[in-house]
């Protein structure tokens, strides 16, 4: 298990003074940033052989929400690699050590020259270590979007701002654009995100959201030609302290 201590800063908050959905994933995908460094397999070593992590999916667990000025920790435990896909859950505790989020992540390492999937080899797995999966509830990365009742919102265009290091869309923005389709709805809840295409400056995300009977709600992110960026669900009053 790796871990960094942060304090909540006021611009990763939303209008609640609460941290945002977006700002917590940035807070996995740094905790995962850094483990990977300290571990020696960071960007450097990843840039040598044109190698990058994508992540293929997000399930966060989430209880509450930490508020501007709280004290927190971030961790991550890598538990799992099978030929080219790694497994991560990731946790935000408290300063009195109280579970405020659960996560599983899937990832995928893949070879930019080639843009295939390359697999992980044993040393690269040694040195990020296993660790034993969290106590949790495990649902299914494919995520269920129905066929019809959809309502179609504006497109979002994609620009600079919205793209990493790799120079696509960075996942936390997929979630970001879903959920501000969806009226930002709060925790607790569940929030899965299942990515099936890299989006690009110049490309256009049309959200479709559908609401669905248990109180949850889908959105698809499409693109222009009908297929699908990334397809990010949410469902409320599944979890507490």
């Amino acid at each position: 298990m790796y871990s960094f201590s942060s304090r909540i800063r006021f611009s990763e908050t939303d209008q609640n003074r609460q941290l945002s959905v977006t700002a917590l994933l940035n807070y996995f995908q740094d905790c995962s940033c850094f483990q990977i460094e300290h571990a020696g397999v960071g960007f450097s070593f990843l840039d040598a052989q044109h190698l990058a992590w994508v992540v293929n999916y997000w399930q966060l667990d989430i209880r509450a929400l930490p508020f501007f000025g709280d004290t927190v920790t971030v961790s991550t435990n890598p538990y799992r690699y099978r030929n080219f896909m790694g497994f991560r859950n990731f946790a935000l505790d408290d300063e009195k050590g109280q579970r405020l989020v659960a996560a599983n992540s899937i990832w995928s390492l893949m070879n930019l020259e080639r843009l295939l999937p390359a697999l992980i080899t044993p040393e690269h797995a040694e040195r990020l270590g296993v660790g034993i999966p969290f106590d949790m509830d495990y649902t299914d990365r494919k995520i269920a979007v129905p066929k019809e009742g959809g309502r179609i919102l504006s497109p979002v265009p994609v620009d600079e701002s919205m793209l990493d290091s790799n120079r696509h869309v960075n996942n936390a923005q997929y979630v970001r654009i879903a959920l501000a389709a969806m009226g930002e709805p709060g925790a607790p809840g569940r929030l899965r995100a299942e990515y099936k295409k890299q989006a690009f400056p110049g490309d256009v995300m049309h959200p479709v959201l559908f609401a669905g009977e248990d109180g949850s709600q889908t959105v698809s992110l499409q693109a222009e030609d009908g297929s699908t960026y990334a397809v990010v669900s949410y469902k409320t009053g599944l979890l507490s302290v």
